[in-house]
């Protein structure tokens, strides 16, 4: 499976994305070059 994550505003959603992308890593999900070949999106 593969996840796509879009951040926007301050300092705080990057790093919330960040622990957000941390958890699909540990699951075992792999980060997705763009939006079309994701199939977990999180904005």
């Amino acid at each position: 499976m593969k996840y796509f994550i879009k951040t926007y505003g301050c300092q705080m959603n990057k790093s919330d994305s960040e622990k957000i992308a941390g958890a699909f890593k540990v699951k075992g999900y792999t980060k997705a070059k763009s939006l079309n070949e994701a199939n977990v999106v999180v904005i």
